[in-house]
C-alpha cells in the first residue's frame, strides 16, 4: 500500500517563506529588463577595479529621475528609450562639463542639450544646424562648433546667442578647447589646429602642417590640453595622437596603426586627466584605451553593444572633477570615485555613458 507524505502546516509556512525570500532576492538582483544590478567594473574580477559604470544619460528624463543604483536609467525602464524619454538624445557627439552642468551636442536635434544638475532642469542652445563639439569657459561662455554652418557659434552664460567666428568658405572646424585668452580648434580643411583670440576671433597662429611624417597632421579631429597646457590631437588618418606645446612646437606621438593593444585604427575622442593619464576612443575598436604619461597602456574599457556600460560608435570623451557629488548615489558599496568620465555614443541605446574613476 502506497504511503502518502503529509506536509505539516509548519513545513508549508517554511516553504512559503523560502519561496518568498528567493523571489525577493531575484527581484533585487534583476532590473526591469531582466539583467542583474551588480556593478559593472573595469577591469572585471578578479582584477582590481579601476573604473565603474555609473549611469546613462539618454534624454531629459535623466534629471530628477531618482535612478536606482548601479546604472539604472530611471524607474520603469524597459529597454525602449523612445517610449520612456520625453526629450531623447538622438545622435550625441561632443560633451562638456561645468560645475552643476553637463552639455551634450546632438547633431540630429540641432541643439546642445544642457543638463542642469544643480537646479534639476534641462535647457538647450538653439539656432544651430549641426553642433558637434563645444567648450565652456570659466565665465560660462559657450563656444560651439557647428559642422554645417562651418562656424564657431558663441553663446553667453544665459544661453543666448552672442556672435560667431569663422569663414565657412575656408574652414571646417571639428573640435575646440580653451586656454586662457585663446581658442584652439581642429580644422579638417587645413589639417591643422588654428589658434584664435577668444574675444575677437582674430587668428593668432597655427599648429602642425598637413602630412604623414612626425609633427604633421592628417584629419585632426579631437584635441585636449594637459595640466601643463600641452596640446594632444587625435591625428585620425595617421592613426596616432600627436602632442605639441601650445606655441606649436612638436613634442611626441602616441600609438600607431595596428590591431595590437595600444595600437589605433581610427582614434577620435581624447581626454587627459590631472595625473597625465591619456584616454583615447577608437572608432574602429569601439573602446577606450588608457595610457599613462610614459605612453604605457594601462587598461581599456567599454563593452560593445546595448549592454550596461556598452559603447556603440563612441565619439567623444570628457573628464569631469566638478560634478562627482551628483553621481555618488550610483557608486558601489565600499568604493569612492575620484572623477567622472563621460562617453558619447552616436548609435545604440546608450547615448551618454557616465563612468567613475575609482580611488585607490
Amino acid at each position: 500500500m502506497e504511503t502518502k507524505k503529509i506536509i505539516s502546516p509548519l513545513s508549508l509556512i517554511l516553504i512559503t517563506m523560502a519561496s518568498f525570500l528567493f523571489f525577493l532576492e531575484s527581484a533585487v538582483a534583476a532590473r526591469p529588463n531582466g539583467t542583474e544590478t551588480k556593478p559593472v567594473f573595469y577591469p572585471s574580477a578578479p582584477e582590481k577595479p579601476r573604473i565603474q559604470f555609473l549611469s546613462t544619460i539618454n534624454g531629459s528624463n535623466f534629471i530628477n529621475s531618482n535612478n536606482s543604483a548601479y546604472g539604472d536609467r530611471f524607474p520603469g525602464y524597459t529597454g525602449t528609450d523612445a517610449i520612456q524619454e520625453a526629450n531623447p538624445l538622438i545622435k550625441p557627439y561632443g560633451i562638456a562639463a561645468a560645475k552643476g552642468q553637463i552639455f551634450v551636442c546632438d547633431s540630429d536635434r540641432k541643439q546642445v542639450m544642457i543638463f542642469d544638475l544643480a537646479h534639476g532642469k534641462v535647457d538647450a542652445l538653439q539656432g544651430l544646424k549641426r553642433p558637434i563639439n563645444l567648450a565652456v569657459d570659466s565665465d560660462g561662455t559657450r563656444y560651439v562648433v557647428d559642422a554645417e554652418l562651418k562656424k564657431i557659434m558663441i553663446y553667453g552664460a544665459n544661453n543666448q546667442y552672442v556672435k560667431s567666428f569663422g569663414d565657412p568658405a575656408t574652414m571646417k572646424p571639428i573640435s575646440i578647447t580653451i586656454s586662457g585668452d585663446q581658442l584652439f580648434y581642429t580644422d579638417m580643411a587645413a589639417n591643422q589646429v588654428v589658434i584664435l583670440n577668444k574675444s575677437n576671433g582674430k587668428e593668432l597662429g597655427r599648429i602642425g602642417t598637413p602630412g604623414s611624417t612626425l609633427g604633421k597632421l592628417s584629419a585632426p579631429t579631437s584635441l585636449t590640453l594637459d595640466a601643463q597646457k600641452n596640446i594632444y590631437i587625435a591625428d585620425t588618418f595617421n592613426a596616432r595622437i600627436s602632442k605639441f606645446e601650445n606655441n606649436g612646437k612638436f613634442l611626441d606621438t602616441l600609438g600607431e596603426m595596428g590591431i595590437k593593444f595600444g595600437n589605433f585604427v581610427r582614434p577620435k575622442g581624447l581626454a587627459v586627466d590631472r595625473e597625465g593619464r591619456i584616454y583615447v576612443i577608437d572608432g574602429s575598436f569601439e573602446n577606450i584605451q588608457i595610457f599613462n604619461a610614459d605612453k604605457q597602456l594601462l587598461l581599456f574599457f567599454g563593452d560593445v553593444g546595448n549592454v550596461r556600460g556598452g559603447v556603440n560608435m563612441p565619439a567623444q570623451i570628457v573628464i569631469d572633477y566638478d560634478n562627482v557629488e551628483y553621481f555618488k548615489k550610483y557608486v558601489a558599496k565600499d568604493h569612492e570615485i575620484e572623477y567622472l568620465i563621460y562617453v558619447s555614443n552616436t548609435f545604440g541605446e546608450n547615448k551618454v555613458n557616465v563612468y567613475g574613476f575609482l580611488k585607490n
